[in-house]
């Protein structure tokens, strides 16, 4: 597989050539269209997914038969760690998603057998951990509106392709709802509410940022 087929992928992992020679041979080209699960939570985790391509929605079934939405992981993360014989959580495809796919055994031998890639779990594993940091303190925000703020400059900040104005919002309404912990019509007044206050634009495909000041500048530190 050439280097080039999932850039954004491989292009994270500081690998030695010998070594990034070694993880491609690992890595297996798939494609998913949008909605196809990736992986479901409870099931066997013989698999592991980096995504190349695309935008995939990660989330938890609760008791109550919701789902919880964690995460929306981007091009050069993965899915999970290969820490677990049982997948911890369901993922789905946003749009079409292009991955890789390595057998949980490999990765693993590989990860214990390169320091780098050690690194890189540890690295992970941080930003997993930041990141669930960062979701309580964003659930735990009293107002819907700071919350649907917070949301949309933590988003702007890790998109790889960054406007000064428009942030692109591939997931849907009900999707960002289950994120952030808001009944859907919740999430459409306060979409609306920052409409009337002129801080954003709704478009199609995602929202123009009429005002870039204190609320979306300070999250986004």
């Amino acid at each position: 597989m050439a280097r080039d087929s999932f850039p954004d992928l491989f292009g994270k992992v500081a690998l030695s050539p010998r070594e990034l020679r070694k993880l491609q041979r690992l890595a297996t080209p798939v494609r998913f269209r949008s909605g196809q699960q990736i992986v479901a939570e409870g099931e066997i985790a013989s698999e592991v997914y980096g995504v190349s391509q695309g935008v995939v929605r990660v989330y938890k079934k609760l008791a109550d038969g919701r789902h919880h939405v964690l995460r929306f992981a981007l091009p050069g993360d993965f899915l999970e760690w290969p820490r677990g014989e049982r997948h911890g959580v369901s993922a789905d495809a946003i749009g079409a998603v292009s991955a890789s796919r390595f057998a949980r055994c490999e990765l693993l031998e590989f990860i214990q057998a390169s320091r780098a890639m050690k690194r890189l779990t540890i690295d992970g594993a941080a930003e997993e951990l930041k990141r669930s940091q960062d979701q309580m303190l964003l659930l735990g925000r009293g107002v819907p509106e700071e919350q649907l703020t917070a949301f949309l400059a933590s988003w702007r900040k890790r998109l790889p392709r960054r406007s000064d104005r428009f942030v692109s919002l591939p997931m849907s309404r009900r999707d960002i709802a289950a994120h952030l912990g808001m009944a859907p019509e919740t999430l459409t007044r306060t979409f609306a509410k920052l409409e009337q206050r002129r801080i954003i634009r709704a478009e199609a495909d995602g929202v123009e940022l009429l005002d870039t000041g204190r609320n979306l500048s300070s999250a986004e530190k």
